[in-house]
């Protein structure tokens, strides 16, 4: 079966589909030869699943160029458009996989003899909308991809609903985006099935805390317990209502540190930790980290935070509990069936700076529910989120589709 996967995203991994991808490169079935179309971004780093390639099994094929804005997908959306149709004659594609709400393939749905198209549903147009107006943030304090949703989103609907009607098979990443898209969209997919996100549980794994701070020189001399965030730079991750969280922890633990790793537009939470008077040095801005080293910075935590207003089934929270690491997240989208408040993890309401303080502080300072709630948290994605279930029931949902298009 030769799969094309389409992405913006994928090595070095930036942000949670390209994380998707790229387990899904790594684990898909020997059944599968993938095509990976996407981007290719300024980096050394390139695809190393070495057997895969080896075998070709796995080919990669760079469309076109990586930023960190928001035209670098329009870009993409075109360079697709226009190479597809010769890499479809030389490879003979037998289904598309598209990854929505990045709407790569939007231009080639004019066409009329596409291979069947498998879509994973991550999030939609309009759960972007509202995270970002929940975060209650003026214009000036959103990233340029917020403001270009927020400007253009009668445009953006308009194109998700021509981009979606020309879908096979769903795959849905959380029963909260399914139930998303059916209020939004009102009908069903013939073929939908919900698989979560799954991590490596041999690359995200229990380490111990000062030996990874010791292979990060930007941790080693730090002493004291880390707060970690990873995740882009967005309002609607609640990076701002972290940073408002953070002045209270540190009020009270002075020798706490932030530690912030993602893309996005760092200028914006610099004026913030000036604006709010918090000593900067007890922040680090790591900015865009490659996935290869984000095992060494969970386990350089103490807590890891994911204070978001819009998620489905976040990458960042199930890589930080693979890691044995206690989390604090926001009880949105579907981070309460992943987390078992009190159990292996901490679950705050969304905007809640008191709360999400508070939890912090009671992490840090009860050693003993730390460690079992980052161990229960660990067992929980080993049983529930492995790659290779994901990967296998992917596969499943190619077969079906397959099958019901022949």
């Amino acid at each position: 079966m030769k799969v094309a996967l389409i992405t913006p995203e994928f090595y070095p991994n930036w942000g949670g589909v390209g994380t998707y991808c790229a387990e899904l490169a790594e684990y898909l079935p020997d059944e599968v030869e993938l095509h990976i179309l996407t981007t290719e971004c300024d980096s050394d780093q390139r695809p190393t699943f070495k057997s895969r390639v080896r075998d070709g099994r796995l080919n990669v094929h760079f469309l076109s160029s990586r930023k960190d804005n928001f035209s670098y997908n329009l870009f993409f959306q075109y360079a697709v458009r226009k190479r597809f149709p010769a890499l479809d004659r030389e490879h003979m594609f037998d289904l598309i996989h598209s990854n929505h709400a990045h709407m790569s393939d939007l231009l080639l749905s004019v066409r009329t003899d596409n291979p069947p198209i498998v879509r994973t549903i991550h999030t939609t147009i309009a759960s972007q909308r509202d995270g970002s107006k929940a975060s209650g943030s003026g214009i000036s304090h959103l990233e340029s991809s917020e403001r270009f949703t927020l400007a253009f989103l009668p445009v953006l609907r308009l194109a998700e609903r021509f981009c979606l009607q020309n879908t096979q098979g769903a795959i849905f990443v959380s029963e909260y985006i399914r139930r998303v898209f059916k209020k939004t969209f009102g009908y069903s997919i013939g073929i939908e099935e919900v698989i979560r996100n799954g991590v490596d549980t041999g690359k995200f794994r229990p380490t111990e805390r000062d030996q990874a701070r010791g292979e990060v020189s930007e941790l080693s001399d730090i002493s004291g317990p880390i707060v970690f965030y990873s995740g882009r730079l967005l309002a609607l991750k609640g990076i701002f209502i972290l940073l408002r969280a953070a002045s209270l922890v540190l009020n009270n633990r002075p020798n706490v540190t932030f530690v912030f790793a993602g893309d996005g537009t760092s200028n914006m939470l610099e004026s913030e930790i000036s604006r709010l008077g918090l000593p900067r040095h007890q922040f680090i801005l790591l900015g865009r980290v490659e996935h290869a080293s984000m095992p060494r910075l969970y386990a350089a935590a103490d807590v890891c935070v994911l204070p978001s207003l819009a998620e489905s089934c976040p990458m960042s929270l199930l890589e930080a509990m693979a890691s044995e690491r206690a989390v604090v997240a926001t009880s949105v989208g579907d981070i309460p069936e992943i987390v078992e408040n009190g159990v292996s993890g901490m679950l705050i309401s969304p905007n809640d700076v008191d709360a999400l303080a508070m939890s912090i502080e009671r992490l840090l300072d009860d050693g003993k529910l730390r460690h079992s709630i980052s161990h229960k948290a660990r067992e929980t994605v080993e049983a529930e989120y492995s790659t290779r279930k994901m990967a296998a029931r992917t596969f499943s949902v190619y077969e079906r589709v397959m099958e019901a298009c022949n």
